[in-house]
């Protein structure tokens, strides 16, 4: 039975969120020497492993983040607001940021590619996806309206065969 644990895990859980908050140094050293119970809060509760990573450096978070799983660190990045999200995609190298992005949800990773502040790391990590990576919302990709984004939308469509909502489309040429 994993109640116990899973009631003192969440207990941890709001205890870093509040270190975090208010010492994120001592957050952050705890959670590198605690691999498991990070692993476990990212696993079973990832919008508080989010609210954590906010609170911390973005490097220190990128590094926490990378070692996650790539499905866990995915889950964790579609909790952070897109901002947050992407100031700690840009401390990572292209070829770890496409790979957590790709397991993102479509329009999460969405939002989280149209905050990233330096167009050449967006161009980077948009060519660094797989290209068979789940299609996204072309509706919710307008509202970004970035020449790169709206490519990427486009080249999900063409893999994926259509995008996730928003009616009509489909249709070949």
């Amino acid at each position: 039975m994993r109640l116990p644990f899973q009631t003192s895990l969440s207990r941890l859980s709001h205890r870093l969120r509040e270190l975090a908050r208010n010492r994120p140094e001592e957050a952050e050293e705890f959670l590198d020497t605690h691999q498991d119970e990070w692993e476990e809060i990212a696993e079973t509760d990832p919008g508080s492993a989010a609210d954590i990573l906010e609170a911390l450096d973005e490097e220190d978070a990128a590094d926490l983040l990378q070692d996650l799983d790539a499905d866990d660190a995915a889950d964790v990045l579609d909790q952070m607001r897109a901002p947050a999200a992407a100031d700690v995609i840009e401390e990572m190298s292209t070829a770890a940021a496409a790979e957590l992005i790709a397991e993102m949800e479509p329009d999460q990773a969405v939002d989280l590619l149209a905050a990233l502040e330096e167009d050449e790391l967006r161009d980077e990590v948009i060519a660094a996806l797989d290209p068979d990576i789940r299609p996204v919302s072309y509706t919710h990709l307008r509202a970004h309206e970035t020449q790169e984004v709206i490519s990427y939308a486009v080249f999900c469509w063409k893999r994926g065969g259509g995008g996730g909502g928003g009616g009509g489309g489909g249709g070949g040429g």
